[in-house]
């Protein structure tokens, strides 16, 4: 017998705390979905430090704070974390694309000034899902002028793929758990920069996988604003 359909929310987040956004406000927007689980972007090898407090990112804290006055059950739904080289060439790549590239400091310093200032109303935006492609985008057209272009290019096709498996993998890993353990309602709390991609993958599950009914947090609903 297939288990009951089940609802879930994509909370667009920031792992660490930036102004607007904090752990206080993340707390909020769970309280107010009140979700029977909670998903969380961390790795199942690594989850049982989060659980405990031995590590700690916003959405893990909020998590946990959650937990503490309501009966939530928290899932670690991420792939395993990618190898030191990868995250060496990631820090490489954007230093050469600030050096050279006005575009991209500018879209950054946006970006960040919207996130501190408006919180998780941008996070949850269609603004800040542009954003974020116009940043990638200024990525691939600084890379495209720089001298080491062949190696800066592999590792952003490496960091796509990534991206690509951890995003479908997370939603696969959701389906699996509602398989296994019926649940009603449910909250993913994942960086922002995830938010367009798993919007697009929810909309495209197989027909074969469990009923999850997927919607995205309203970010100006719950702060009563607008972003520009």
């Amino acid at each position: 017998m297939a288990p009951p359909a089940a609802s879930v929310t994509l909370v667009s987040t920031y792992h660490e705390e930036s102004g607007a956004v904090n752990v206080e406000a993340l707390a909020g927007i769970l309280e107010s979905l009140r979700p029977e689980v909670i998903f969380l972007e961390i790795p199942p090898d690594v989850f049982a430090d989060y659980d405990q407090g031995l590590r700690g990112n916003l959405e893990s804290t909020a998590a946990r704070r959650h937990r503490d006055s309501h009966d939530v059950t928290l899932v670690p739904v991420d792939l395993p974390t990618p190898d030191a080289s990868f995250f060496y060439h990631d820090k490489e790549l954007h230093r050469h694309v600030e050096r050279v590239s006005p575009d991209y400091r500018h879209l950054i310093d946006q970006h960040r000034l919207a996130r501190m200032q408006h919180g998780f109303s941008y996070l949850n935006s269609d603004d800040c899902s542009e954003a974020w492609s116009r940043i990638n985008t200024a990525i691939v057209s600084a890379v495209e002028r720089l001298p080491d272009r062949p190696s800066l290019l592999e590792h952003l096709a490496s960091a796509a793929r990534i991206y690509e498996s951890r995003d479908t993998a997370m939603l696969a890993n959701i389906e699996t758990f509602q398989r296994h353990s019926a649940f009603s309602t449910g909250a993913l709390l994942v960086g922002a920069a995830h938010r367009r991609s798993l919007i697009c993958k929810s909309r495209e599950r197989p027909q074969d996988a469990p009923q999850i009914t997927w919607s995205a947090f309203d970010g100006a609903e719950w702060r009563g604003i607008t972003t520009a």
